[in-house]
């Protein structure tokens, strides 16, 4: 089973391309996903923009997790030096209303360090912030695709879904957990891979009191793909409707680091089909007496049709 811990950065990611509206100043990033490897660094340009009708006060810029196996320096001017304390920070000179600085900050990742880490830049005084990760990342394209569904004599309906999930980048991955349904809360379907062909199952684990939700348990190597079956079954009249992906770290085959999707994208689907009603009994089938006596029927309706045609 998964722990939910490690999902809270990818529940908070999914929104973190859109700056948060601060008093004056506003905090954007073009990209939250910094790829930089171990013993290399990269930069992150901090776009800063006064959305004011005067001139900015200086204020400062915090981030405040602080790992030593990341270190940072400020490379922009009229932006300030990163401050020693145990949150990263630095200041910011006074931006003209309407106007945006970009302020460079470069990051170095120790060689020994395999693990991400997510974080969160904020302006102190207006309250604007935006979050992001650095590290190393894969990329995995997840889809669903429906191989069979019938109704059960009662109305249940059983279908067999296909999951593909397909490595369209240099980083392996492993022990990466695609979830079906929401966390703590019961679906009203009921997912099952015991079947040939099905995935290996596991779940994500529920940190409150609820149900721990299903998922397929996959490792990919770069460039490769794989496919594993899913049955889905819901009750007589309910609608199947289930909403999942990719959830959760991944663990880097190459170093044992936790690492990221770096396109959530591609990373989800939505599995909808409508309930139906229980299929109509078929008709009965025919004795080979039968069909002749109907063939016998038959052949005499046309004959008299023709006797009155000629009458």
């Amino acid at each position: 089973m998964i722990s939910t811990k490690p999902l809270v950065l990818a529940v908070i990611l999914c929104g973190i391309a859109t700056p948060v509206a601060a008093q004056n100043l506003t905090l954007t990033l073009q990209n939250p996903y910094v790829s930089v490897e171990p013993g290399g660094h990269a930069d992150i340009p901090l776009v800063i923009t006064n959305t004011g009708a005067t001139t900015s006060a200086e204020e400062h810029v915090v981030m405040p997790i602080h790992r030593d196996t990341y270190t940072y320096e400020q490379l922009s001017d009229g932006c300030g030096p990163i401050g020693p304390d145990r949150s990263v920070q630095f200041s910011i000179d006074p931006i003209p209303a309407g106007e945006s600085r970009i302020c460079t900050v470069r990051v170095n990742r120790a060689a020994n360090e395999f693990d991400n880490i997510s974080n969160n830049w904020y302006i102190a005084e207006s309250g604007s912030w935006l979050l992001f990760e650095m590290g190393t990342f894969t990329d995995l394209a997840v889809a669903l695709t429906a191989v069979n569904a019938q109704y059960a004599s009662d109305g249940t309906l059983h279908a067999i879904y296909r999951l593909d999930v397909s490595n369209i980048s240099t980083v392996g991955a492993d022990d990466a957990f695609i979830e079906f349904g929401p966390i703590c809360v019961p679906a009203p379907v009921t997912v099952d891979m015991d079947l040939p062909g099905g995935c290996v199952r596991d779940e994500i684990g529920c940190p409150y009191e609820g149900t721990d939700a299903p998922a397929a348990r996959l490792s990919i190597a770069a460039g490769e793909s794989t496919s594993c079956l899913v049955r889905v079954t819901a009750p007589p009249g309910v609608d199947m409707h289930l909403d999942g992906g990719l959830t959760g770290g991944i663990q880097n085959p190459a170093n044992g680091g936790w690492i990221s999707d770096g396109n959530p994208a591609n990373n989800g689907f939505s599995l909808d089909v409508a309930a139906g009603v229980p299929p109509r009994p078929s008709a009965p089938a025919l004795s080979w007496w039968s069909m002749l006596l109907l063939a016998a029927a038959l052949a005499g309706v046309a004959f008299g049709a023709r006797r009155r045609l000629r009458s």
